[in-house]
Protein backbone atom coordinates (compact mmCIF):
# COMPACT_ATOMS: atom_id res chain seq x y z
CA UNK A 1 0.00 0.00 0.00
CA UNK A 2 1.11 3.80 -0.84
CA UNK A 3 2.26 6.09 1.68
CA UNK A 4 0.62 9.31 2.20
CA UNK A 5 1.79 11.73 4.48
CA UNK A 6 -0.22 12.43 7.99
CA UNK A 7 -1.36 15.93 6.79
CA UNK A 8 -1.27 18.63 3.95
CA UNK A 9 -1.60 22.05 3.91
CA UNK A 10 -5.12 23.42 3.65
CA UNK A 11 -7.80 26.20 3.74
CA UNK A 12 -9.81 24.75 6.90
CA UNK A 13 -12.95 25.78 9.03
CA UNK A 14 -13.65 24.47 12.39
CA UNK A 15 -17.37 25.94 12.73
CA UNK A 16 -19.82 26.87 10.07
CA UNK A 17 -20.37 30.90 9.38
CA UNK A 18 -19.17 33.57 7.37
CA UNK A 19 -16.06 34.13 5.09
CA UNK A 20 -13.85 34.17 8.17
CA UNK A 21 -14.22 31.37 9.40
CA UNK A 22 -11.78 29.74 6.75
CA UNK A 23 -7.84 29.60 8.09
CA UNK A 24 -4.97 28.36 6.37
CA UNK A 25 -3.67 25.43 8.99
CA UNK A 26 -3.01 21.46 8.32
CA UNK A 27 -5.65 19.37 7.36
CA UNK A 28 -5.32 15.26 8.22
CA UNK A 29 -4.99 13.01 5.29
CA UNK A 30 -6.19 9.00 5.61
CA UNK A 31 -3.96 6.93 4.56
CA UNK A 32 -4.79 5.69 0.71
CA UNK A 33 -7.77 2.98 0.17
CA UNK A 34 -7.40 0.34 -1.99
CA UNK A 35 -8.81 2.48 -4.97
CA UNK A 36 -7.57 5.93 -4.07
CA UNK A 37 -5.10 8.11 -5.35
CA UNK A 38 -3.68 11.19 -3.75
CA UNK A 39 -3.77 14.14 -5.70
CA UNK A 40 -1.09 16.99 -5.02
CA UNK A 41 -3.72 20.20 -6.53
CA UNK A 42 -2.36 22.55 -8.49
CA UNK A 43 -6.10 24.43 -8.70
CA UNK A 44 -9.19 24.29 -7.06
CA UNK A 45 -12.47 25.70 -8.88
CA UNK A 46 -14.91 27.69 -6.58
CA UNK A 47 -18.97 26.64 -6.48
CA UNK A 48 -21.98 28.05 -4.89
CA UNK A 49 -22.47 24.50 -2.53
CA UNK A 50 -18.94 25.62 -1.16
CA UNK A 51 -20.37 28.62 0.58
CA UNK A 52 -23.72 26.38 1.77
CA UNK A 53 -21.61 24.48 3.16
CA UNK A 54 -19.03 26.79 4.76
CA UNK A 55 -22.24 28.67 6.19
CA UNK A 56 -24.05 25.23 7.70
CA UNK A 57 -26.99 24.86 4.88
CA UNK A 58 -26.05 21.62 4.12
CA UNK A 59 -27.71 19.45 6.92
CA UNK A 60 -25.83 16.53 6.56
CA UNK A 61 -22.34 18.14 7.32
CA UNK A 62 -20.74 18.15 10.61
CA UNK A 63 -17.96 19.91 12.24
CA UNK A 64 -15.58 17.06 13.99
CA UNK A 65 -13.41 19.56 16.29
CA UNK A 66 -10.76 16.16 15.49
CA UNK A 67 -11.25 17.01 11.77
CA UNK A 68 -11.74 20.28 10.27
CA UNK A 69 -13.75 21.12 7.33
CA UNK A 70 -12.08 21.19 3.90
CA UNK A 71 -14.07 22.87 1.11
CA UNK A 72 -13.55 22.42 -2.64
CA UNK A 73 -15.14 19.61 -4.96
CA UNK A 74 -13.41 20.94 -8.05
CA UNK A 75 -10.08 20.10 -8.92
CA UNK A 76 -6.90 19.40 -10.86
CA UNK A 77 -3.32 18.26 -10.32
CA UNK A 78 -1.18 15.27 -10.11
CA UNK A 79 -1.24 11.69 -9.08
CA UNK A 80 1.36 11.14 -6.43
CA UNK A 81 0.45 7.81 -5.16
CA UNK A 82 -2.28 5.35 -5.55
CA UNK A 83 -3.75 2.46 -4.52
CA UNK A 84 -3.23 -1.12 -5.28
CA UNK A 85 -6.32 -1.79 -7.00
CA UNK A 86 -6.58 1.71 -8.87
CA UNK A 87 -6.95 1.05 -13.01
CA UNK A 88 -6.22 3.19 -15.65
CA UNK A 89 -4.24 5.91 -13.62
CA UNK A 90 -0.40 6.34 -12.62
CA UNK A 91 1.63 7.53 -10.66
CA UNK A 92 2.57 11.64 -12.58
CA UNK A 93 -0.34 11.63 -14.58
CA UNK A 94 -2.24 15.03 -14.37
CA UNK A 95 -5.92 15.00 -13.77
CA UNK A 96 -9.29 16.17 -12.59
CA UNK A 97 -11.92 15.24 -10.50
CA UNK A 98 -15.09 16.65 -8.37
CA UNK A 99 -15.13 14.49 -5.16
CA UNK A 100 -16.91 13.36 -2.16
CA UNK A 101 -19.39 16.10 0.10
CA UNK A 102 -18.27 14.33 3.10
CA UNK A 103 -14.60 14.01 2.91
CA UNK A 104 -12.06 16.12 2.77
CA UNK A 105 -12.11 18.60 -0.37
CA UNK A 106 -9.59 20.07 -2.71
CA UNK A 107 -9.41 23.90 -0.87
CA UNK A 108 -5.71 21.67 -0.16
CA UNK A 109 -2.41 21.18 -1.52
CA UNK A 110 -3.44 17.43 -1.52
CA UNK A 111 -6.58 14.92 -1.73
CA UNK A 112 -7.12 11.53 -1.01
CA UNK A 113 -9.23 10.73 -3.79
CA UNK A 114 -11.23 7.45 -4.63
CA UNK A 115 -9.73 6.87 -8.16
CA UNK A 116 -12.99 5.98 -9.56
CA UNK A 117 -13.85 9.62 -9.23
CA UNK A 118 -10.66 10.62 -11.33
CA UNK A 119 -10.17 11.41 -15.15
CA UNK A 120 -6.86 12.72 -16.93
CA UNK A 121 -7.61 16.27 -17.41
CA UNK A 122 -8.17 17.89 -21.28
CA UNK A 123 -4.96 17.75 -22.76
CA UNK A 124 -5.48 21.80 -24.39
CA UNK A 125 -6.31 22.76 -20.59
CA UNK A 126 -4.25 24.30 -18.63
CA UNK A 127 -4.77 23.17 -14.39
CA UNK A 128 -7.00 26.39 -13.62
CA UNK A 129 -8.99 26.04 -16.76
CA UNK A 130 -9.60 22.25 -15.94
CA UNK A 131 -10.37 22.50 -12.00
CA UNK A 132 -13.40 24.31 -13.20
CA UNK A 133 -15.21 21.83 -15.37
CA UNK A 134 -15.67 18.58 -13.65
CA UNK A 135 -18.53 19.28 -10.85
CA UNK A 136 -20.29 21.25 -13.47
CA UNK A 137 -19.68 18.53 -16.14
CA UNK A 138 -20.98 15.63 -13.58
CA UNK A 139 -24.18 17.78 -13.15
CA UNK A 140 -24.71 18.58 -16.63
CA UNK A 141 -23.96 15.01 -17.59
CA UNK A 142 -26.52 13.07 -14.81
CA UNK A 143 -29.48 15.40 -15.37
CA UNK A 144 -29.28 15.61 -18.82
CA UNK A 145 -28.31 11.94 -19.61
CA UNK A 146 -29.29 10.42 -17.15
CA UNK A 147 -32.01 11.20 -14.91
CA UNK A 148 -34.08 12.95 -18.16
CA UNK A 149 -33.05 11.20 -20.46
CA UNK A 150 -32.87 13.78 -23.28
CA UNK A 151 -33.80 13.23 -26.95
CA UNK A 152 -32.47 15.26 -29.66
CA UNK A 153 -34.00 17.59 -31.99
CA UNK A 154 -36.31 19.11 -28.42
CA UNK A 155 -36.21 21.81 -26.70
CA UNK A 156 -34.46 22.21 -23.13
CA UNK A 157 -35.01 25.40 -21.22
CA UNK A 158 -31.77 26.19 -18.76
CA UNK A 159 -32.60 28.57 -16.10
CA UNK A 160 -29.59 30.62 -14.95
CA UNK A 161 -27.30 29.96 -17.95
CA UNK A 162 -24.71 32.84 -16.96
CA UNK A 163 -23.75 30.53 -13.82
CA UNK A 164 -21.00 28.02 -13.44
CA UNK A 165 -23.39 25.02 -14.32
CA UNK A 166 -25.47 26.86 -16.67
CA UNK A 167 -22.71 27.96 -18.66
CA UNK A 168 -21.58 24.35 -19.11
CA UNK A 169 -25.36 22.53 -19.76
CA UNK A 170 -25.53 24.94 -22.13
CA UNK A 171 -22.45 23.99 -24.18
CA UNK A 172 -23.26 19.90 -23.36
CA UNK A 173 -26.94 20.61 -24.37
CA UNK A 174 -25.82 22.05 -28.03
CA UNK A 175 -23.72 19.15 -28.14
CA UNK A 176 -26.47 16.38 -27.60
CA UNK A 177 -28.62 17.97 -30.55
CA UNK A 178 -31.15 19.85 -28.25
CA UNK A 179 -32.92 23.26 -28.67
CA UNK A 180 -31.46 25.24 -26.00
CA UNK A 181 -33.73 28.15 -24.41
CA UNK A 182 -31.47 30.23 -20.80
CA UNK A 183 -32.51 32.74 -18.62
CA UNK A 184 -29.68 35.85 -17.97
CA UNK A 185 -30.22 38.75 -16.23
CA UNK A 186 -28.00 41.71 -17.84
CA UNK A 187 -26.76 42.75 -22.01
CA UNK A 188 -23.30 40.92 -20.30
CA UNK A 189 -24.95 37.56 -18.82
CA UNK A 190 -27.24 37.52 -22.73
CA UNK A 191 -24.18 37.96 -24.27
CA UNK A 192 -22.05 35.69 -22.21
CA UNK A 193 -25.02 32.75 -22.87
CA UNK A 194 -25.35 33.67 -26.36
CA UNK A 195 -21.74 33.35 -27.26
CA UNK A 196 -22.24 29.88 -25.64
CA UNK A 197 -24.80 28.58 -28.18
CA UNK A 198 -27.63 29.48 -26.61
CA UNK A 199 -30.70 29.24 -29.50
CA UNK A 200 -33.04 31.78 -27.36
CA UNK A 201 -32.42 34.02 -23.90
CA UNK A 202 -34.85 35.30 -22.24
CA UNK A 203 -35.00 38.44 -19.49
CA UNK A 204 -35.44 36.13 -15.59
CA UNK A 205 -36.89 39.59 -14.25
CA UNK A 206 -40.05 39.22 -16.72
CA UNK A 207 -42.56 36.75 -16.59
CA UNK A 208 -41.14 33.65 -18.71
CA UNK A 209 -44.31 32.65 -20.55
CA UNK A 210 -44.40 36.47 -21.83
CA UNK A 211 -40.57 36.21 -22.52
CA UNK A 212 -41.38 32.49 -24.57
CA UNK A 213 -44.11 34.68 -26.42
CA UNK A 214 -41.49 37.73 -27.38
CA UNK A 215 -38.69 35.87 -28.14
CA UNK A 216 -40.76 33.49 -30.40
CA UNK A 217 -38.84 30.56 -29.00
CA UNK A 218 -40.79 27.45 -28.32
CA UNK A 219 -42.35 25.21 -25.24
CA UNK A 220 -39.71 23.09 -23.85
CA UNK A 221 -40.05 19.27 -22.93
CA UNK A 222 -36.90 19.51 -20.69
CA UNK A 223 -36.23 22.16 -17.86
CA UNK A 224 -32.62 22.67 -15.62
CA UNK A 225 -33.64 24.82 -12.86
CA UNK A 226 -30.50 26.04 -11.66
CA UNK A 227 -31.61 28.96 -9.02
CA UNK A 228 -32.71 27.45 -6.36
CA UNK A 229 -36.39 26.95 -7.59
CA UNK A 230 -37.08 30.43 -7.06
CA UNK A 231 -39.67 30.53 -10.50
CA UNK A 232 -40.10 27.16 -10.36
CA UNK A 233 -43.68 27.21 -10.17
CA UNK A 234 -43.44 29.28 -13.36
CA UNK A 235 -40.99 26.48 -14.97
CA UNK A 236 -43.28 23.80 -14.22
CA UNK A 237 -45.90 25.69 -15.92
CA UNK A 238 -44.35 25.91 -18.95
CA UNK A 239 -43.43 22.60 -20.17
CA UNK A 240 -44.97 20.41 -22.72
CA UNK A 241 -46.64 17.22 -22.18
CA UNK A 242 -44.68 14.94 -20.68
CA UNK A 243 -42.19 17.41 -19.47
CA UNK A 244 -39.59 16.61 -17.62
CA UNK A 245 -37.86 19.23 -14.75
CA UNK A 246 -34.37 18.26 -13.01
CA UNK A 247 -34.03 20.92 -10.01
CA UNK A 248 -30.62 21.27 -7.80
CA UNK A 249 -32.22 21.88 -4.76
CA UNK A 250 -35.02 20.17 -2.16
CA UNK A 251 -38.95 22.22 -3.15
CA UNK A 252 -40.18 24.11 -0.62
CA UNK A 253 -43.94 23.02 0.50
CA UNK A 254 -44.44 26.54 -0.37
CA UNK A 255 -43.32 26.37 -4.05
CA UNK A 256 -46.41 27.22 -6.11
CA UNK A 257 -46.82 24.32 -8.22
CA UNK A 258 -49.68 23.31 -10.30
CA UNK A 259 -50.00 19.81 -9.67
CA UNK A 260 -53.47 19.31 -10.98
CA UNK A 261 -51.39 20.66 -14.28
CA UNK A 262 -48.47 18.26 -13.62
CA UNK A 263 -51.20 15.27 -13.29
CA UNK A 264 -52.87 15.75 -16.45
CA UNK A 265 -50.16 16.91 -18.64
CA UNK A 266 -47.93 13.87 -17.04
CA UNK A 267 -45.22 15.80 -16.13
CA UNK A 268 -42.38 14.63 -14.36
CA UNK A 269 -39.92 16.47 -11.53
CA UNK A 270 -36.72 14.93 -11.18
CA UNK A 271 -33.73 15.70 -8.79
CA UNK A 272 -30.02 15.86 -9.40
CA UNK A 273 -27.03 15.54 -7.24
CA UNK A 274 -24.13 15.24 -7.89
CA UNK A 275 -22.41 13.57 -5.14
CA UNK A 276 -25.31 11.16 -4.98
CA UNK A 277 -23.02 8.38 -6.13
CA UNK A 278 -20.73 9.17 -3.73
CA UNK A 279 -22.19 9.46 -0.74
CA UNK A 280 -24.10 6.04 -1.46
CA UNK A 281 -21.32 4.72 -2.84
CA UNK A 282 -22.74 3.34 -6.22
CA UNK A 283 -21.39 3.40 -9.63
CA UNK A 284 -18.94 5.44 -8.55
CA UNK A 285 -16.96 4.65 -12.08
CA UNK A 286 -19.69 6.28 -14.12
CA UNK A 287 -18.10 9.96 -12.48
CA UNK A 288 -14.74 8.60 -14.54
CA UNK A 289 -16.18 7.55 -17.41
CA UNK A 290 -18.60 11.36 -18.03
CA UNK A 291 -15.22 13.22 -17.63
CA UNK A 292 -13.26 11.00 -19.97
CA UNK A 293 -16.19 11.82 -22.31
CA UNK A 294 -16.16 15.41 -21.61
CA UNK A 295 -12.66 15.65 -21.89
CA UNK A 296 -12.47 14.42 -25.40
CA UNK A 297 -15.26 17.05 -26.54
CA UNK A 298 -13.35 19.56 -24.89
CA UNK A 299 -10.04 18.74 -26.78
CA UNK A 300 -12.26 18.17 -30.30
CA UNK A 301 -13.14 21.96 -29.41
CA UNK A 302 -16.57 20.94 -29.29
CA UNK A 303 -17.16 22.16 -25.56
CA UNK A 304 -15.15 24.95 -23.76
CA UNK A 305 -14.11 25.95 -20.33
CA UNK A 306 -16.12 29.14 -18.76
CA UNK A 307 -13.39 30.18 -16.50
CA UNK A 308 -13.81 33.72 -16.01
CA UNK A 309 -11.63 34.70 -12.89
CA UNK A 310 -8.65 33.05 -11.55
CA UNK A 311 -7.36 34.11 -7.85
CA UNK A 312 -4.78 32.85 -5.60
CA UNK A 313 -5.87 30.93 -2.79
CA UNK A 314 -5.62 33.59 -0.13
CA UNK A 315 -7.96 35.14 -1.56
CA UNK A 316 -10.42 32.54 -0.96
CA UNK A 317 -13.17 35.36 1.15
CA UNK A 318 -13.03 37.25 -2.33
CA UNK A 319 -14.38 34.07 -3.89
CA UNK A 320 -16.49 33.35 -1.72
CA UNK A 321 -18.39 36.93 -2.29
CA UNK A 322 -18.33 36.95 -5.62
CA UNK A 323 -19.98 33.48 -5.73
CA UNK A 324 -22.74 33.99 -2.88
CA UNK A 325 -23.77 38.09 -5.01
CA UNK A 326 -25.63 35.42 -7.03
CA UNK A 327 -23.81 37.42 -9.86
CA UNK A 328 -20.62 35.55 -11.37
CA UNK A 329 -20.59 34.85 -14.79
CA UNK A 330 -18.84 31.35 -15.76
CA UNK A 331 -16.35 30.13 -12.72
CA UNK A 332 -13.72 31.16 -10.58
CA UNK A 333 -10.73 29.15 -9.83
CA UNK A 334 -8.30 29.68 -7.12
CA UNK A 335 -4.60 29.06 -7.81
CA UNK A 336 -2.83 26.53 -4.92
CA UNK A 337 0.77 26.25 -7.23
CA UNK A 338 0.82 29.18 -9.19
CA UNK A 339 3.69 28.38 -11.05
CA UNK A 340 2.07 24.91 -12.24
CA UNK A 341 -1.68 25.84 -12.29
CA UNK A 342 -1.01 27.85 -15.82
CA UNK A 343 0.18 24.74 -17.33
CA UNK A 344 -1.37 23.03 -19.76
CA UNK A 345 1.73 20.14 -20.61
CA UNK A 346 0.73 16.46 -20.63
CA UNK A 347 2.99 14.18 -19.59
CA UNK A 348 3.59 10.60 -21.46
CA UNK A 349 1.04 8.61 -19.76
CA UNK A 350 0.37 5.07 -19.08
CA UNK A 351 -1.88 3.29 -21.63
CA UNK A 352 -5.64 4.51 -20.83
CA UNK A 353 -8.32 1.69 -20.31
CA UNK A 354 -11.56 3.57 -22.66
CA UNK A 355 -14.33 4.75 -21.06
CA UNK A 356 -16.45 4.66 -23.75
CA UNK A 357 -16.49 0.64 -24.48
Amino acid sequence: MAMVPNSTRAIVQTEFGAGDVMKFGDAPLKPLGELDVLVANYATGVNPIDFKVRRGLEPGKKIDPAEPVVLGWDGAGVVEAKGPKVRGLAIGDEVYYAGDLFKSGSYAEKTVVDSRMVARKPRSLTFEEACTIPLVAETAHEALVETMQVEAGKTILIYNGAGGVGSFAIQYAKALGLTVITTAGNPDSMKWVTELGADFVLDYHNSLEQEISKTGAPKPDYAFDLRDNVKIAEIVKLLNPFGKVALTWPLSDDAGIDWQDCWTKRKSIMYELMFTRAMHGIQLEKQARALADVAKLIDQGRVKHTLTKVLPWDNVQEAHNLQESGKVVGKIALSIDPARSKMKTQKKTSTCWSFLS
